[in-house]
């Protein structure tokens, strides 16, 4: 066994030994292959080509004569960054090249490619020579031809159109401050990226750099310095390949930092100058702050951001595109000559370019500042985009977070927002007491915004008590007296006189009637409660408020209800017409019965109809939504019984056809 084997390795090594001499032999100097029998015809340079694009209304052009172009292949696919894809120059511009098949094509080829069976358009703006096969097309006349990048700038390139798939040198250029300790691209999920490139004077152009490039993991370069590469188009987009990274030079000193030059202006001084008066930013002006939203949760559009600076105040900023800030973005936001607006009441810098935005590090986010929600309420400016604390906070039984959710402390009730494409919108909700952090947002009235359900404590459950009783009449006078609320620590108790089953009436709202008089209930989402059901309800701090003229409880969260029985009657009171016009203060949102009464104006109860008795006449109305809508209003003399309620005037509402005799 061992002589076979020291047999072998001396036949290995003689294997070895006589490849590398022929290896040693073989000229490393390739040969031009003789060219394919590939016609001339008719010499066009690319700046011809490109002029034929714009003479046919930049639309395809199919080559179906021999028509031949010579140039210098700049750009191939063996990096990975472009894939069947070749740039192709002249001495007069230059053009992409859509290949049959990767491969063939290699940089500093010198070529003639005859266009008989191509076809010349854009594609996404990208002028191209479509459908090149390079056995068939493609006469190589040499290799290894150099060609000089042209020295440029980053405002020539974004403006230039002569200057698409050109080979290309910038100087004193730097990746963006946001996109350094970032790779060029994605190499482990393959994902090709957009990079910032800018120049000192803020000059700004996209490197685009493919997954699948050899390069696709280098960390973007720290420094300032040269960079050669292809121009290309994508859309609107300028953007430029790197063909190998030996052509990225950028270990200089980087430019000073955007906005160095410019004066700070607090947030403070920006809501100054908004009261008075002001439309925009006075120029040459930057804000410096901490981002206090959290991008990863998306509760917030993605154009929009939350920024708290040193001296505790906060601001709302919308930029003109998606951005990429993260919460604990030490942010600094060239604001000069930019517009300053109420979006909704929400204070906000707008239309911010992207570019004008700089991460210049990491910071602590700011604490929240406890308060209460009256205070909040009251004193919104003191607290209007900034991170505040709630304890003790009573989040209702509902399914999710999405959308508007009425929530109280004991003090007053504020929503709490979530927009539907936030992370967390779906979560279920676990109604009870809850410590809360969130931000101090406003869109047509104060709301909260939670950044994560992190923002979350979970106290305990929801146990309202026995709060004393106050009446529905003794409500009603306290709001003509000016008060806003229900007085803390109250309940009402009453009888639901609308029915929620026949539909004349939102799941929303309700009506209730106990001895003193009646009122419209408006609860922070749909409700069961049915004709008939007595309940309790604690009401204290929870907003009294007109609306369209009706007197309603608003935002009421659901778990503050209590169901005491079921089958309860509420006798009517029988009135006339103008007696209860008189009087709305005393029957609003009460029953009514109103006798010799007819009913004109429709053939149907759907809409308004004309309620008439000997006294005077009254409108009725009949959702569109209610079973009985489509029914035929009856002829003749009726009695009617009915909920007396307001939209800008007086009205009353039949519960259901049991109404009428």
């Amino acid at each position: 066994m061992n002589k076979i084997l020291k047999k072998t390795s001396g036949l290995s090594v003689l294997i070895v030994f006589i490849l590398l001499l022929v290896t040693a032999c073989v000229d490393q100097e390739f040969d031009i292959p003789e060219p394919a029998n590939i016609p001339v015809g008719e010499i066009n340079t690319i700046a011809d080509l490109r002029q034929l694009h714009i003479d046919n209304n930049t639309l395809p052009v199919k080559f179906t004569e021999d028509v031949s172009v010579f140039g210098v292949i700049t750009m191939d696919g063996n990096s990975g960054n472009i894939y069947r894809t070749a740039f192709l120059q002249d001495e007069t511009a230059a053009v992409s090249l859509r290949l049959m098949s990767p491969g063939g094509l290699y940089e500093g080829d010198s070529v003639r490619i005859n266009l008989k069976g191509t076809r010349l358009g854009a594609y996404e703006n990208m002028l191209q020579i479509d459908s090149v096969h390079v056995g068939n097309n493609v006469v190589k006349l040499g290799t290894q031809k150099i060609v000089e990048p042209e020295l440029t700038d980053i405002n020539t390139l974004m403006t230039n159109p002569s200057m698409q798939g050109k080979l290309i040198r910038l100087e004193g250029v730097e990746f963006h401050q946001n996109e350094l300790g970032q790779t060029l691209a994605d190499s482990a999920k393959l994902l090709s990226m957009n990079r910032i490139l800018r120049d000192c004077t803020g000059n700004e152009i996209i490197v685009r750099t493919s997954g699948y490039a050899r390069f696709a993991n280098q960390t973007v370069p720290a420094g300032n310095g040269s960079i050669v590469a292809i121009l290309a188009r994508f859309r609107d987009d300028r953007q430029l390949f790197i063909r190998h990274m030996d052509e990225v030079e950028m270990d200089g000193e980087r430019c000073p930092e955007p906005g160095e030059g410019m004066e700070i202006i607090t947030i403070s001084q920006i809501r100054e100058l908004q009261a008075q008066g002001a439309s925009s930013i006075p120029a040459n002006k930057r804000l410096e702050g901490v981002v206090i939203s959290d991008l990863e949760y998306d509760n917030h559009p993605g154009q929009n951001l939350f920024l708290m600076d040193e001296d505790g105040d906060g601001i709302a900023l919308r930029f003109a595109n998606f951005h990429d800030f993260n919460l604990g973005d030490n942010l600094r936001v060239l604001v000069g000559s930019l517009p300053i607006e109420r979006y909704a009441g929400l204070l906000q810098v707008n239309n911010i370019p992207l570019g004008n935005g700089y991460v210049m590090g990491q910071a602590e986010v700011p604490a929240p500042t406890p308060t209460t929600l009256l205070n909040l309420t009251n004193n919104f400016e003191d607290f209007e985009s900034t991170l505040v604390y709630i304890d003790n906070v009573v989040i209702p039984p509902t399914a999710t977070f999405e959308g508007n959710i009425s929530i109280s402390d004991g003090t007053g009730t504020v929503v709490l927002r979530t927009y539907d494409w936030a992370s967390f919108a779906e979560a279920p909700v676990t109604e009870g007491v809850y410590n809360m952090v969130a931000i101090a947002s406003y869109f047509n009235g104060v709301q909260l915004q939670l950044r994560s359900l992190n923002d979350l404590e979970y106290v305990g459950e929801y146990d309202p008590g026995q709060a004393d009783l106050i009446t529905l009449a003794n409500l009603r006078n306290l709001f003509e007296d000016g008060a806003t609320t229900a007085p803390a620590n109250k309940s009402i108790e009453g009888i639901i006189i609308s029915d929620i089953d026949n539909d004349n009436i939102t799941a929303r709202n309700a009506y209730i009637q106990d001895e003193t008089g009646g009122i419209a209930l408006r609860f922070s989402a749909n409700s069961s409660y049915k004709l008939g059901d007595k309940v309790r309800i604690s009401v204290g701090n929870i907003e009294l408020s007109e609306f369209r003229g009706l007197l309603q409880i608003n935002n009421i969260p659901n778990g503050n209800a209590q169901l005491l029985s079921s089958g309860n009657t509420i006798e009517p009171v029988e009135t006339t017409i103008q007696n209860l016009k008189n009087n709305m203060q005393t029957f609003e949102s009460t029953l009514v019965r109103i006798v010799d009464a007819t009913i004109t104006g429709s053939s149907t109860f759907n809409g308004n109809t004309t309620i008439t008795d000997s006294s005077g006449s009254i409108v009725m109305f009949t959702r569109s939504d209610a079973s009985f809508a489509s029914s035929a209003v009856p002829s003749g003399a009726v009695t009617i019984t009915a909920i007396v309620t307001v939209f800008d005037v007086a009205q009353i509402a039949i519960r259901n056809l049991n109404d009428i005799d």
